[in-house]
């Protein structure tokens, strides 16, 4: 007689891929938001909340730091879990959503506080980058025929 085997099949959850691609996705998503609110496109409505910088208080700033702080209650969600199982969800699935929503986390407070240069943002999405006056009056007197 055989020994039975205790496998069981493994969900997609269970796995890492699947929470590696969504925490990919939702980390781009910041910080092309991030990004596009550098522009101060939205300068216009306020200038103080909307304009081209990414600080505490712009609005920028503060859904960064209220989405860090939602990522950093769900990476400690997996403690409670591991104490009492409230969501039937597995411990291998909660694990990999503590890694991936500690990492997201992570990345919305740098997001945060890294205050993108609007000009550094422009040249992203311009096929030139600007040449400063400094640099346009050396490359000048470079071309200037010393003969």
């Amino acid at each position: 007689m055989s020994k039975p085997r205790l496998e069981r099949p493994v969900t997609t959850f269970e796995r890492q891929w699947p929470w590696a691609g969504l925490a990919a996705f939702v980390g781009f998503l910041l910080v092309v938001m991030t990004l596009l609110f550098a522009t101060g496109f939205l300068s216009k409505i306020n200038d103080l909340r909307f304009g081209p910088n990414v600080r505490g208080y712009t609005a920028t700033g503060i859904l960064m730091g209220l989405l860090s702080l939602l990522f950093v209650f769900l990476t400690m969600w997996y403690s409670a879990r591991k104490r009492r199982n409230v969501t039937g969800a597995t411990m291998m699935t909660w694990l990999w959503a503590h890694v991936y929503f500690g990492l997201l986390a992570v990345l919305a407070l740098v997001l945060r506080h890294v205050r993108p240069h609007p000009q550094f943002v422009v040249s992203l999405v311009t096929p030139t980058r600007p040449v400063s006056a400094a640099a346009r009056a050396f490359i000048d007197m470079a071309a200037v025929d010393t003969h």
